[in-house]
């Protein structure tokens, strides 16, 4: 049996296909048919129609099987040849198995040293490799590489490419100086047999200058890269797209290095080359024109300091050459789009044109964000102009646009550098943005100083008008703080209305919900919309319900389900319900529970909350089903009764019921409220014997969880290092588990982690690690993610958001700048805010403040006893007795008492 396998898929396009040299004496109809499908199959596979391939190999492994026998080195070139193919389609977990057949197969058949056995290990390698598994690629690596020595000779192209590909792998796992000398010596091997102008010594060779580049050592870098020029234009002359490729790659090194004229020069030439290669209007053409604008931006740079009208001369010309690499871009996007659908069928061309699409998009995004930076420079170089602040604006919010129109909703968001570019578009955009707001909020109030009111109005108006242009960036934040008066409302809405903005149910709902709104206001704005869907409905219905109008709120909701239009959803029923049960509305209220219960929201944890009727209403039912266990279980572990959930878990297997994951989660969340080390073990060995079952997106981050809570850190930082794909999710949950441990820093170098490999971050995920900050007081890093959130990823900080930071500041003593935090507040402060100031307040010993909060909470909470125990342990280490007398005779008085402490203990 002889391996074709060249080089790594990722590194030359070609595949470990097996194709035997079949000296078998064993003929039979099954072994026929395994010669025909495997050579069609290959056939098939290099054409890139991958669906029939597919089909045709798993039918060669099971004609192998039954025409030379189970463990025949034939059925292990077979499952080689099919896991190669679902290597390239990347549905890595049918790969691996294949491989690893085939590997026993060869072990068994030849032992374990035969050098057929290094080639298959050398193909599973080059699976792990692609997944980032990089430990297990190396294990098979430097295995396959001890085969290959011992049976080959150490000076053999074979024992050079595993060589290399080890070498590639220590380079990732940071072992750089270890991996030089791998692929050094793999060239060298590769140029004593006379293979030193071989593809595979150029891609290597291009491999060593990439890792000095990127550890700056960009003068050994230039030396490579000449000499892979020199190469390219002896074999294939300078006008070939392998030199063109060189030369640009020489060309970027020279521009890190300074070397802008040389760097200038070979981009040009690139240029001209290209145009005579290639058709006009070529994405290449684009990234060529993309990297000389961007030369000539470095030298405008450099000559500020010496010539400002040459520097505004190089930003001109550069200027010209990002518009035309934008247009180009631009056109690609949009022609690509209409030829995806035709190119569908045929899976080589369709993944050819998916690269070729990400290319565009991503110069798109580069040459706009470049443009924008150009504007800027220039406002830098001579006096400031609005013109140019504009310019830069609209720039960016193309890229936004750009991003939006080719990007989201496609395979290309998922991009590591289309994520790079769009999140780095957006980061200058705000900043841009809130450099023009605090300019204009300048001059208006500039101008009310001078008493001239109409022209401040004037100013921020216009601001208005340019935000509504782009009402896709428009944050709900920046509207709501424009939303000042009811004046400010109404001049708002006539512009959203004259820019034909007024059916946008978002932007609407801003409206609706802003406290500077009468509620007749909001019910015309409301009567505006043509079709309001249920979002927007919420908002009006929660509007009459915070003012508890009880006749309004209900009719609201009757008349929402006689439209049809709109369907009331889990967040309908409680706004209704809460207003029914202020105004002692008990039939109207079981009226709208009959609805809960008809459209089937009664199981919803959001609509229940009351546990006691949750299980009540769960006794009456008929036919109960595992959603129905789930909801109930679930309902127990987020209403903070977790003994009751594993009551109810109890009971389910006792009839036989057979959990799902949803069921499982709710367990490890009442598990992880308990603490209890015993039930951890438990609840993990269950889960261990049926892991197969459950779906390892929902199971894993729980499991995580809560082995970090019951105090299984190490089996908890196990799980998340083993995921085959780490998320939003898992993330969130290794954070806070480590962050309660005490190792709020790691947590931090988690989520920076999390960042880098282009998981955006969400609502969810800032609470988590604002939490953190506060718990570890890491008072830096929590304000910057603080406004992270809201300028880079234009999340709207929400009370719990707020409460975090108030958190943080009180903890470390930073009263007055929490007091202020929550004055600032563009809603008003919940009860776990005003607690965490009281608590610092506590900590700190400072009765002032803590008297102005407390008085908050007796408002909020006025049946709680925990603000007036937390005042009261103020004045008594102030030695304020009179003061700690009266707050226990207000107890009194209101009928407050406190609540003993119990501990809970594990049997």
């Amino acid at each position: 049996m002889k391996s074709k396998s060249g080089d790594n898929m990722d590194e030359s396009g070609n595949t470990g296909l097996e194709k035997i040299e079949d000296g078998s004496v064993v003929s039979n109809i099954h072994t026929s048919k395994w010669r025909v499908f495997t050579d069609r199959g290959r056939d098939y596979f290099f054409q890139g129609k991958l669906e029939p391939a597919e089909r045709l190999f798993g039918s060669a492994i099971q004609e192998a099987k039954e025409g030379f026998g189970e463990k025949d080195p034939h059925v292990a070139s077979a499952c080689n040849n099919l896991a190669e193919l679902y290597r390239v389609k990347k549905e890595f977990d049918k790969a691996e198995p294949l491989y690893l057949e085939a590997v026993s197969i060869l072990e068994e058949f030849y032992g374990p040293d035969d050098v057929r056995v290094g080639a298959t290990l050398h193909n599973l390698g080059q699976l792990y490799l692609v997944q980032r598994k990089l430990e297990e690629a190396r294990a098979c690596y430097e295995r396959a590489l001890k085969l290959k020595g011992r049976v080959l000779g150490y000076n053999h192209p074979d024992y050079a490419e595993t060589m290399y590909h080890l070498g590639t792998v220590l380079h990732m796992l940071g072992k750089n100086t270890d991996a030089e000398a791998l692929i050094l010596d793999s060239l060298k091997i590769l140029e004593a047999c006379g293979q030193g102008e071989s593809m595979a010594y150029i891609r290597r060779l291009r491999y060593l200058s990439q890792i000095y580049i990127r550890s700056n050592r960009l003068a050994e870098a230039e030396k490579l890269q000449r000499k892979l020029l020199h190469m390219m234009e002896l074999s294939k002359g300078w006008n070939s797209m392998e030199a063109i490729t060189a030369a640009e790659a020489l060309a970027l090194t020279l521009r890190l290095s300074g070397k802008l004229g040389e760097a200038l020069e070979l981009f040009e030439k690139c240029l001209n080359a290209r145009k005579k290669l290639l058709p006009e209007g070529h994405i290449q053409i684009g990234g060529n024109l993309l990297h000389i604008a961007k030369t000539f931006m470095l030298q405008a740079s450099q000559m500020r300091r010496t010539d400002n009208s040459e520097a505004l001369s190089k930003l001109e010309k550069a200027k010209n050459y990002l518009e035309n690499s934008a247009r180009i871009a631009k056109d690609v996007l949009h022609k690509l789009k209409n030829q995806k659908s035709k190119a569908q069928k045929d899976e080589k061309s369709s993944a050819a044109l998916r690269n070729y699409e990400h290319a565009a998009l991503v110069i798109l995004l580069q040459s706009l964000e470049s443009l924008a930076a150009l504007e800027m420079s220039k406002n830098e170089i001579h006096e400031p102009k609005e013109e140019n602040l504009h310019a830069a604006e609209d720039s960016l919010l193309q890229c936004v646009t750009a991003y939006k129109e080719f990007g989201y909703g496609t395979q290309l968001q998922d991009s590591s550098e289309v994520k790079s570019e769009y999140l780095s578009c957006l980061k200058h955009l705000s900043a841009l943005l809130a450099k023009k707001e605090t300019t204009l909020n300048s001059k208006a109030k500039a101008c009310e100083g001078n008493g001239r009111i109409s022209l401040s109005t004037e100013i921020k108006m216009s601001n208005i008008d340019h935000r509504l242009s782009h009402p896709s960036l428009l944050s709900l934040e920046t509207l709501f703080k424009l939303c000042k008066s009811e004046i400010h409302l109404n001049q708002i809405h006539a512009r959203i209305i004259r820019k034909g903005l007024e059916q946008d149910q978002n932007l609407i709902s801003i409206f609706i919900s802003s406290s500077s709104s009468s509620l007749s206001y909001s019910s015309s704005v409301f009567e505006r919309v043509p079709s309001p869907g249920t979002y927007l409905w919420n908002h009006l219905i929660k509007g009459y319900s915070n003012k508890f109008l009880f006749f309004e709120t209900v009719s609201i909701l009757m008349r929402m389900m006689r439209t049809g239009l709109a369907r009331p959803d889990e967040y309908t029923f409680p706004l209704v319900m809460k207003v029914c049960s202020n105004n002692a509305q008990v039939r109207v209220g079981s009226t709208v529970h009959g609805l809960v219960l008809r459209i089937g929201f009664d199981k919803d944890v959001v609509v229940g909350g009351d546990m006691v009727s949750a299980r009540d209403l769960f006794e009456e039912a008929r036919g109960v089903d595992v959603r129905a266990w789930s909801a109930l279980i679930l309902g127990y572990a987020q209403n903070g009764q977790p003994n009751e959930a594993f009551k109810v878990f109890s009971e389910m297997c006792a009839k036989n019921v057979k959990p799902d994951e949803f069921i499982m989660v709710g367990l490890m969340s009442a598990c992880s409220q308990m603490g209890c080390f015993e039930l951890c073990e438990k609840v993990d060995s269950y889960l261990h014997q049926r892991m197969n079952k459950f779906s390892s997106h929902y199971v894993i981050p729980a499991l995580i969880n809560m082995n970090a809570k019951c105090g299984h850190m190490d089996r908890a930082a196990k799980l998340f290092e083993e995921m085959p794909q780490r998320d939003l999710i898992s993330y969130c949950s290794m954070m806070e588990g480590v962050a309660i441990h005490g190792c709020g820093s790691e947590a931090v170098r988690l989520f920076e982690k999390m960042v880098d490999e282009g998981i955006v971050p969400d609502e969810v995920a800032f609470t988590v690690i604002l939490k953190v900050c506060g718990q570890s007081r890491l008072v830096e890093e929590g304000l910057k993610y603080f406004e992270l959130m809201r300028k880079e990823y234009s999340i709207l900080a929400s009370p719990d958001h707020y409460s975090c930071i108030v958190n943080l500041l009180s903890r470390t003593g930073k009263l007055k700048e929490a007091y202020e935090l929550i004055k600032s507040m563009p809603f008003e402060a919940h009860a776990s805010a005003w607690g965490s100031l009281l608590g610092g307040c506590s900590l700190h010993g400072n009765s002032e403040i803590a008297e102005v909060v407390a008085r908050h909470l007796f408002e909020l909470e006025p049946q709680s006893a925990g603000s007036y125990v937390l005042l009261s342990n103020i004045y008594a280490a102030l030695d304020r007795w009179t003061d700690v007398a009266h707050l226990r005779d207000k107890m009194k008085e209101n009928g407050i008492t406190k609540i003993c402490g119990r501990s809970w203990i594990s049997r």
